[in-house]
């Protein structure tokens, strides 16, 4: 038999909400006042939440279907039930019987589950719909419109997608943006050519905003000058940015013709015989040689001449760009060509001579000079004290460089040395004194050439500022390399520090001079057009010729390699090239440097270039850019 009990019921509820993948969804909590003598409660419910009473047929929640049996609790929850409305209703059980139903509680559908769509552009461009609130679980269809000259690139935001009109599910607040970009706009880019040359790239057509990178070529003979037009300057290459339609002008310029070569072989003849002048040239038109000669070829060629007397032939030659000009000298009969110290050194100008100064004159005789015959050259020297004579047999004071390998008597190329320094009576020149050198010189052709010239030694001060001042300098170690490769008895000196480190000397002991360095500021700066100053200038002092070649090691400083460098000398007041990279001696280098000596010492601290000379002399590296 069934004991009905009375059960009066407090039912309240709790609701919170819930969104899976599909559709929103509800957790209803339900509590209540315990029954007296109640073992246990079932919960009602139903989706027809405007009706009132039983059935309650609900279904659809996590935990069955009604009712569901709770259990003896006072608070209970039911998952995932879709949001559509409910009423609830409550009864108590225990071995008797169930109890009537509870007040029944009512949950109508949600009012305020909306969710907002923020819709942002990015570029030029619309959205429709602009954004707006939207229940859950809705799907809104959008649709992105470029403006003119612009595309839509893609969704970005919530809503990662390229799909024009997209759709977008309503699940929680959400925020998209659109992305437009501008359609490309194509620019031309002309280029033009002034003289001869060529341009990479030679135009087209640019999206807006690229930049191009110009690259101008000469032709041959042409240098490029610069850009003009939408382009301004001379660097190259040279970047335009193209905002517009460009239009650029690259203008290249003729260069001047060069001379390459212009010699005189052999350089001194004897009267009535020839020499030949070779000349190569670059970049010419028109070309011609004075003294007779006339219009030449403007690349290259050969002439044979005859003068009566040492001669000086120029060449010239011309372009539209400018002119280029060389000389060569055919020397005829006996010719003082050199002398050391420059004929009026110390007096004309600033040159600082030693009171130790040695006096040389190079003398070039086709027709040969005895020098067996002590007469064949004589000396007559002033020192402002007095007056007195020297020639050939005073073999301790007077000296000859032979520079061929000619018999003693035809010597056509040679130095003659009055060294004063070796007068053991009367000792080194005056200070601050000027000194007068007369020159007989009597060769095989029966002629005689007098010369006379004037230097003036240094003052006593000049020499002790110039010994304080010198580089510190320290006697090479006989056991060297330096001087055990010569093959002679030799000594030498090097620079141990400064801005001549590395420098170098080797020379003869037998000879009546020791060379020493002297002060680099004392040399005048070497500027020549295209040249690259190499460290500082070697002074090697004293003013003398050595009866053999001294070994001098030049530094250069920064370059590990120094095969590409040339050889330049001071020769009276001016620097010239001496010789070039390869280690050919040039004009300005004949009767200083001895032919075939250069050797490279890479990849030293520092590098040196090693060559051998006949006399001393300024001398540096340089770079020919």
């Amino acid at each position: 038999m069934i004991i009905r009990v009375l059960v009066f019921i407090v039912l309240s509820i709790l609701v919170s909400f819930r969104f899976p993948a599909v559709c929103p969804a509800l957790d209803v909590t339900l509590s209540w006042n315990a029954s007296s003598g109640a073992n246990g409660y079932n919960i009602y419910y139903d989706s027809n939440y405007s009706a009132s009473g039983p059935p309650y047929n609900g279904t659809g929640a996590l935990e069955g279907f009604s009712p569901v049996n709770a259990g003896n609790v006072t608070r209970f929850t039911l998952h995932d039930l879709p949001e559509n409305g409910y009423r609830f209703s409550l009864t108590a059980y225990n071995a008797y019987g169930e109890s009537g139903y509870s007040a029944q509680i009512v949950l109508p559908p949600s009012q305020s589950s909306q969710y907002s769509l923020s819709v942002r552009v990015s570029g030029a461009g619309s959205v429709t719909p602009a954004g707006g609130s939207y229940a859950p679980g809705t799907t809104v269809r959008i649709t992105a419109t470029p403006a003119s000259g612009w595309v839509f690139s893609g969704w970005s935001g919530d809503l990662n997608s390229s799909t024009n009109p997209a759709r977008i599910l309503m699940d929680t607040n959400k925020s998209v943006t659109a992305v437009f970009t501008r359609v490309p706009t194509l620019y031309s880019l002309t280029v033009r050519i002034a003289g001869q040359g060529s341009v990479r790239p030679s135009g087209g057509n640019y999206s807006r905003d690229a930049t191009v990178q110009l690259t101008a070529t000469p032709a041959s003979g042409w240098a490029f000058s610069g850009w003009s037009g939408d382009i301004g300057g001379s660097s190259n290459p040279a970047r335009i940015t193209m905002d517009s339609n460009k239009s650029v002008l690259a203008a290249f310029r003729q260069e001047s013709p060069r001379i390459n070569v212009f010699s005189a072989t052999p350089g001194s003849i004897g009267q009535g015989e020839s020499a030949i002048l070779v000349w190569d040239m670059s970049r010419g038109i028109s070309a011609s040689i004075d003294n007779g000669v006339g219009v030449v070829n403007p690349v290259r060629g050969s002439q044979a001449v005859t003068p009566l007397s040492t001669t000086t032939y120029t060449l010239a030659v011309t372009n539209a760009a400018g002119s280029d000009t060389r000389t060569a000298t055919v020397r005829v009969g006996s010719e003082i060509v050199e002398v050391i110290p420059h004929d009026g050194a110390g007096i004309q100008d600033r040159s600082r001579i030693s009171n130790d100064t040695s006096f040389a004159i190079r003398i070039i005789d086709p027709q040969g000079i005895n020098i067996g015959n002590s007469a064949s050259i004589r000396f007559r020297i002033s020192d402002g004290v007095s007056v007195y004579r020297r020639n050939l047999r005073h073999n301790a004071v007077v000296t000859v460089t032979k520079l061929l390998d000619e018999d003693d008597s035809h010597v056509t190329d040679l130095w003659v040395a009055y060294h004063r320094a070796g007068e053991t009576e009367l000792g080194n020149y005056p200070f601050k004194s000027v000194i007068n050198i007369e020159v007989d010189i009597y060769g095989n052709n029966g002629q005689t050439i007098q010369a006379s010239y004037e230097f003036k030694t240094e003052t006593e001060k000049k020499h002790n500022r110039a010994k304080s001042s010198s580089p510190r300098t320290s006697p090479l170690a006989p056991t060297d390399v330096k001087i055990i490769d010569v093959g002679y008895d030799a000594s030498g000196v090097q620079v141990e520090r400064g801005t001549t480190k590395g420098a170098s000397i080797i020379y003869d002991t037998s000879g009546p001079i020791t060379p020493v360095f002297g002060p680099s500021r004392e040399l005048p700066p070497l500027r020549i057009k295209g040249i690259k100053v190499v460290g500082r200038p070697i002074n090697m002092q004293p003013p003398t010729v050595f009866s053999t070649p001294t070994t001098l090691f030049i530094p250069c400083p920064r370059y590990a390699d120094v095969s590409n460098l040339a050889v330049f000398r001071l020769k009276g007041k001016e620097w010239v090239l001496a010789c070039d990279s390869r280690g050919n001696v040039l004009p300005g280098g004949d009767g200083w440097m001895v032919p075939g000596s250069r050797v490279n010492h890479n990849e030293g601290a520092p590098s040196t270039i090693e060559i051998k000379v006949y006399n001393t002399s300024g001398a540096r590296a340089g770079a020919i850019r």
